[in-house]
Order: structure tokens, then C-alpha cells, then sequence
């Protein structure tokens, strides 16, 4: 996730500063992103996602931290994107890379 958040943050700035054209037969659609959570809800997300969607991953912690995004997300952005990655992180039922889902057999 964090390679994301730096990535995201280098292709935002380049984007930002790219004119909008239209290249080949390809379609452009721009999408707004409308308004960002307070440092505070922007604050507790990243902490929340950190907790469910970390290195150790658990349905029912998923599924809660993905109901509080979908709350979070009448505030800002931010949230929205969380719950597409929460809906991802709960499909994936299998270990995979340095992730691990731990359901039912997780000792703590």
C-alpha cells in the first residue's frame, strides 16, 4: 500500500500538470475527486487501515473497517477509495506475498 501512496502521488502531480488530450483512439474520462476528510477522519482512516488492511488480514475486521469507510465516504474522497480497496482485500480469501489472512486460525 505504501508503494501506492507514493506512486499515486508522483503520477497526481504529473497528471496535474499534463494538458488533457486525447491520444489514439483511447477515451479519456477525468474524474473529480471532490472534497477530502479532515486531517482528523483523514488521520483515523490511515490508522484503520493500517489495522485491517495490514501485512495480518481478518474478514470480520475487514468487513467493520469497510463499513466505516462506507459512513466516511459522504465526507471525502479518501474514504471511497478505502472501501474499493477493502472490497478487494475482502475477496481475497488467500495468503498472497507478504499478506496473510489469518481467519480461523489466528492466535493471538
Amino acid at each position: 500500500m505504501l508503494e501506492s501512496v507514493l506512486c499515486g502521488r508522483r503520477l497526481g502531480k504529473v497528471l496535474a500538470n499534463t494538458a488533457r488530450s486525447r491520444i489514439g483512439n483511447g477515451v479519456i474520462q477525468v474524474v473529480e475527486r471532490g472534497n477530502s476528510l479532515p486531517a482528523a477522519q483523514l488521520a483515523a482512516l490511515r490508522e484503520l487501515l493500517w489495522q485491517a488492511g495490514g501485512p495480518v488480514r481478518e474478514d470480520l475486521a475487514l468487513r467493520d473497517a469497510l463499513r466505516t469507510c462506507t459512513k466516511l465516504a459522504r465526507i471525502g474522497w479518501q474514504a471511497t477509495l478505502a472501501k474499493t480497496l477493502l472490497h478487494a482485500m475482502r475477496l481475497r480469501r488467500h495468503s498472497l506475498g507478504a499478506h496473510h489472512r489469518c481467519d480461523r486460525v489466528c492466535v493471538a
